[in-house]
């Protein structure tokens, strides 16, 4: 009789003496919002997010209305279909409002502080668990990762006391203000103060996702500038991931002559069936994925203290002497971006929404000797 747009549906089940039942469920093509939370491929963009949790609380608000509790929500329990659209699942823990015994049942580290106090179940302890699923969201992390669970949910059940703030993980520091509000009032140490899930839809329903996506397209185009130089100053295009006596020459407008090295390492790289690839996204798509590409292979570069030199299209020029390092120190510091470069490709969505086309896939050639470099 649980039917509703953001409830999954239970098609039917199998029954077998002495084995729990198997039940059959829709077809949720994208797995759970955790597992989309932890792919590191997948950009979860706020608008999506933002969409995701309306969807959450919209089937939150349909089985609160059936006098159902859920017991057990968080990332792993919401399930996502092809077009984004995310469903409340797994019931296996839930009870109906009257019943008082169900304070044991559920995941610690998402269990409101009177459940873990062992008093009654309420429905305010869902939404409790709603506000750490929003952590989920912001730092696609699991909260307290790397904390003792006994001091951690000692805590958390010792709830605001001595005047100490009550003990929550700690939220990313660019997370949307909007949703931190929000997170912030859903996991209320009082059960009372916090908002019920019909309260949260209409606060949840007022935040503009246009909004939050052209902040999250400035910061990223903020994060891209740091990486490339703004467009207004292509000079300092030129002076990225170059040495500092060429860029210390540049900054004074002096010309910089042509410097011969020897000897040096040099790494190039494409994309395996990039044109085949490439022609199944838009312009945009392939912009997208080749700037998050060579965010990642910059990250290494500094890393291993090389240079970017060129990149045309999908091909990548990085270097390792010109700060005249050992040849074989060299060696090995482009042997080891080479691994690191094609592992962390992999990791690349071509275009995060369009699962069917993949990853990244590159492949790399390296050369040493001697060459002569200027800047034109």
């Amino acid at each position: 009789s649980l039917r509703h747009p953001n409830i999954t549906t239970i098609m039917g089940a199998i029954m077998e003496p002495g084995e729990d039942p198997l039940m059959v469920m829709e077809c949720m093509d994208r797995g759970s919002l955790y597992d989309l939370l932890h792919n590191p491929s997948v950009i979860m963009e706020p608008g999506t997010m933002l969409a995701i949790l309306k969807d959450v609380v919209r089937g939150m608000t349909f089985l609160h209305g059936s006098h159902i509790i859920h017991n057990d929500l968080k990332a792993q329990n919401v399930l996502v279909d092809c077009h984004n659209a995310a469903k409340v699942a797994d019931f296996g823990l839930a009870t109906l409002k009257s019943d008082k015994d169900a304070s044991t049942v559920g995941t610690p580290y998402w269990m409101a502080p009177e459940r873990l106090r062992k008093e009654a179940t309420l429905p305010a302890s869902d939404v409790y668990s709603f506000g750490i699923t929003i952590f989920e969201c912001l730092s696609r992390k699991e909260p307290y990762e790397g904390m003792d669970p006994t001091d951690v949910l000692a805590r958390v059940s010792a709830g605001v006391g001595g005047g100490q703030p009550a003990f929550r993980p700690d939220v990313p520091h660019d997370s949307p203000i909007e949703l931190i509000e929000i997170m912030e009032k859903c996991w209320a140490d009082s059960a009372q103060s916090r908002p019920t899930f019909a309260d949260v839809q209409t606060q949840i329903g007022k935040i503009d996702s246009e909004a939050l996506e052209e902040r999250f397209r400035a910061k990223s185009q903020k994060r891209r500038g740091s990486r490339r130089g703004s467009q207004e100053a292509p000079s300092q295009k030129k002076k990225s991931g170059l040495p500092s006596r060429f860029t210390d020459a540049l900054s004074l407008g002096r010309c910089t002559e042509p410097e011969t090295f020897t000897p040096v390492t040099c790494v190039f790289t494409d994309i395996v069936g990039y044109s085949a690839m490439s022609s199944k996204m838009t312009s945009v798509e392939t912009i997208d994925m080749l700037d998050r590409l060579y965010m990642e292979f910059d990250e290494i570069l500094h890393k291993q203290g090389m240079h970017c030199v060129d990149i045309i299209g999908d091909a990548y020029m990085a270097v390792s002497g010109l700060m005249g390092e050992p040849h074989l120190t060299q060696v090995e510091k482009v042997a080891t971006w080479c691994i690191e470069a094609v592992q962390v490709s992999q990791t690349v969505s071509a275009v995060p929404l369009k699962p069917d086309l993949g990853t990244v896939e590159i492949r790399a050639g390296v050369h040493t000797g001697s060459c002569t470099a200027g800047v034109v």
